[in-house]
């Protein structure tokens, strides 16, 4: 970011390297949802759930009810997601 052109003053910050081993994935779209979950023992409980309730038992369909579940995750942004048009917006 800082050089001789942009903020002279600064220039001699432009020692260290930002994130060496990055990697660029945050950059990547992938096609799904991607959670981090903390715990170990999360993973076990949904694999359990879904080996007990989701797989089929010789060929035949799985029973109801299925295991299932829905995730949240916060979302990191300026301002809201409405979308607006030009005669809304000059309103």
């Amino acid at each position: 970011v800082y050089s001789e052109d942009n903020a002279p003053e600064l220039a001699n910050c432009n020692t260290n390297v930002w994130n060496p081993l990055g990697n660029g994935l945050s950059y990547e779209d992938f096609g799904f949802p991607v959670f981090a979950l903390k715990d170990e023992n999360q993973t076990q409980v949904i694999r359990k759930c879904y080996e007990d309730h989701n797989l089929r038992v010789n060929g035949s369909a799985p029973r109801y009810p299925l295991c299932a579940m829905q995730l949240f995750s916060h979302m990191h942004a300026v301002t809201d997601t409405t979308c607006r048009t030009d005669s809304a917006s000059t309103q």
